[in-house]
C-alpha cells in the first residue's frame, strides 16, 4: 500500500485475510503532519453510504423474501414520511434485485429493507460483530434510512462483515496484534447466498480506465462495492478477492464535505491497487448447477397495481420551507405516481421546467404563498394538490 500513499492524502485502510482473519496490513491515516493525521480512521466512526446494501440484499435471499431475479420497481416512492431518490436522480423502472446492487439504486434498497425490516437487519449487523451506531433521534429502532448509511459505523466492522461474504457467510471478529476480542464464529447468510452476491459485486461496473478482470488476462476479479455518504464526507470501496477483504475510506477527519468525491472516484482506485499488489484470485465460487429456478412468489416484489394519477410530493396541505427563491433556486423536486408518461406539471398554471440530465421536474417558487401544482399524464389524466411556502426562518 505504500505505492497509494504518494496520491491519496486523507485516507485509510485495512486488509485481512479470510482464513482466521487476521488484519494484515492497516493505515490509519495521512501522517502526522496534516491535521487530524494522528487519528486511526480506521477506527473512527462515519457513515458507509452504500456499502451496507450487499448485506441487505444477501439476508431478503438467505431468507427467501426475495431472489436476485426479483423484479422492484424503480420509480418515486414515498415509504411513510420518507421519499429517498437515486444518487443520480433517475429511476429505471422495473429492474432485477441484481441489477439494482450492481448499480447500487437507492430505490430498492429501501423497499427491500421495508420488507425486511428495519430492525431486523440492524440486529442481523450486530450478530455479525459490527458496532452499528443509530442516529441520536432514532432513540427507539433504526429507520429504512439504513439503507443508505444512516448510521454509524467503522472501517474495521466493515471489513468483518466483507470477509463474512468472503468466508462463505460466517462472520467471525477480526484478530488484531494490540487487542484481545471475544473470539465466535457465527452463521450470517448461507454459503450459497454469500457466493451469489459477490458474483453479483464481481460484475458490477468498473472504473473508467480500469478492464473488467472477465475480459483483462490475469487480472484479479474483485467482488466490490462502493459507498458515498451525505454530503460527500465519506468515500468507501470495500471487496473480497484472493482470499482477503479490503477497505479503503477517504475523506477529511474533520468530516467536512469534499464536494464531488465518491466512492468510486476517490476509494476505489485504492482498493484495486491493494488487490493488483496481491495478484490473480480464485474468481468468486459460484455453482450454476445448483442454481434453482426463481419461485412464482418472488417474480415481482411489488404487486403489479394499476392505480390512477396521484401526486407524491408536494402533498396536499403541506407546509414545505424553502431556503430561496426564483430562477437560480436549488427547488423543490416534484413527483408522482402512476399515469402514463410523459407528465407535464403546472405550478399556479404556469409550466415547470425539467433537468436536462435527469428529467425531473425542479419547481422553484417565486415567493411565499400558497400555490396549486397540477401534474398531467399523456392521456390527459390529472392530479392536484395545494401547498404553502414557507420561508426557512
Amino acid at each position: 500500500m505504500q505505492r497509494c500513499s504518494a496520491i491519496w492524502k486523507n485516507w485509510c485502510a485495512a486488509a485481512v485475510e479470510l482464513d482466521g482473519r487476521e488484519v494484515r496490513a492497516r493505515v490509519g491515516g495521512a501522517g502526522r503532519e496534516r491535521a487530524g493525521g494522528y487519528i486511526d480512521m480506521t477506527r473512527a466512526t462515519r457513515s458507509p453510504g452504500s456499502a451496507l446494501k450487499p448485506f441487505l440484499y444477501a439476508i431478503a435471499f438467505d431468507e427467501g423474501v426475495a431472489a436476485p431475479e426479483t423484479l422492484v420497481r424503480d420509480a418515486p416512492r414515498r415509504f411513510g414520511g420518507y421519499l429517498p431518490e437515486n444518487f443520480d436522480r433517475r429511476f429505471h423502472g422495473d429492474v432485477s434485485l441484481e441489477d439494482a446492487l450492481r448499480h447500487s439504486l437507492n430505490l430498492p434498497a429501501v423497499a427491500t429493507l421495508e420488507r425486511i425490516g428495519a430492525s431486523r437487519f440492524h440486529a442481523a449487523l450486530r450478530r455479525a460483530g459490527a458496532e452499528v451506531q443509530l442516529p441520536r433521534r432514532a432513540i427507539s429502532e433504526p429507520g429504512l434510512a439504513l439503507a443508505l448509511g444512516g448510521v454509524g459505523m467503522r472501517l474495521e466492522d466493515l471489513v468483518q462483515l466483507y470477509a463474512a461474504l468472503g468466508d462463505g457467510g460466517q462472520a467471525r471478529p477480526l484478530v488484531n496484534d494490540d487487542s484481545v476480542q471475544l473470539a465466535f464464529t457465527r452463521r450470517f447468510v448461507r454459503d450459497e447466498t454469500a457466493a451469489r452476491v459477490l458474483q453479483i459485486l464481481a460484475t458490477s461496473p468498473h472504473p473508467a480506465g480500469r478492464i473488467p478482470s472477465q475480459v483483462a488476462q490475469g487480472a484479479p476479479q474483485v467482488a466490490f462495492k462502493t459507498g458515498t455518504s451525505y454530503g460527500f464526507r465519506d468515500a468507501w470501496a470495500l471487496g473480497v478477492s484472493n482470499g482477503y477483504a479490503i477497505g479503503v475510506w477517504v475523506g477529511r477527519p474533520d468530516g467536512s464535505p469534499r464536494p464531488g468525491a465518491t466512492g468510486r472516484s476517490e476509494a476505489l482506485p485504492i482498493l484495486f491497487d491493494a488487490f493488483d499488489l496481491l495478484g490473480t484470485p480464485t474468481p468468486p465460487r459460484r455453482d450454476d448447477d445448483e442454481q434453482e429456478d426463481v419461485a412464482p412468489a418472488l417474480v415481482r416484489f411489488e404487486r403489479e397495481e394499476r392505480e390512477g394519477l396521484s401526486i407524491l410530493f408536494p402533498p396536499s396541505g403541506a407546509e414545505v420551507l424553502v431556503l430561496d427563491y426564483g430562477r437560480d433556486a436549488r427547488g423543490l423536486s416534484l413527483s408522482a405516481r402512476g399515469g402514463r408518461a410523459p407528465l407535464t406539471w403546472y405550478a399556479e398554471g404556469e409550466p415547470v421546467e425539467s433537468e436536462p440530465t435527469s428529467g425531473r421536474a425542479i419547481w422553484r417558487p417565486s415567493a411565499p404563498g400558497f400555490y396549486d401544482v397540477v401534474v398531467v399524464d399523456a392521456d390527459g389524466q390529472q392530479a392536484r394538490t395545494r401547498v404553502r411556502i414557507r420561508n426557512s426562518g
